[in-house]
């Protein structure tokens, strides 16, 4: 296995802490490397809109946007568990966007935003405000 780049463990080791501190106990910090690690060895991309991770020292906000995260596919709040089973990677900026929704759902959202649909989708369902912060949030390339 590469070894990781310093800086990106670093950053990747303090949300390791940051999400023990949020979630309790779960997957171990070896499970959170070796996640990391498998993602980088299979092309090294976001699970959500598929850019190619950033497994360097980010220089710029939109390098930053592209580091690899570990993201809840049932979120913790949603009855989700902080396990290996229940995390994928993804880029910041997805990590970010999704928030709270699952996995299936932010996919679903991200294919109606790119077919150009969501507003009209939440219109229907008077959540217009919430179509364009998704659209504005989510450039899906």
């Amino acid at each position: 296995m590469k070894k990781m780049n310093e800086k990106i463990k670093e950053i990747a080791n303090r949300r390791y802490y940051s999400q023990r501190k949020k979630y309790g106990e779960g997957v171990t910090k070896e499970e959170y490397y070796e996640m990391l690690e498998q993602n980088k060895e299979q092309g090294g991309t976001c699970h959500y809109c598929g850019i190619n991770l950033l497994y360097d020292i980010a220089k710029t906000l939109d390098e930053r946007e592209k580091v690899p995260s570990l993201d809840h596919k049932i979120p913790f709040i949603l009855g989700g568990k902080h396990e290996k089973d229940n995390l994928i990677v993804c880029c910041y900026k997805c990590n970010l966007v999704k928030g709270t929704l699952s996995a299936t759902t932010y996919k679903e959202v991200l294919n109606l935003i790119k077919q150009g649909k969501l507003k009209n989708y939440l219109n229907e369902r008077k959540a217009g405000a919430l179509a364009n912060k998704l659209e504005r949030n989510c450039d899906t390339q």
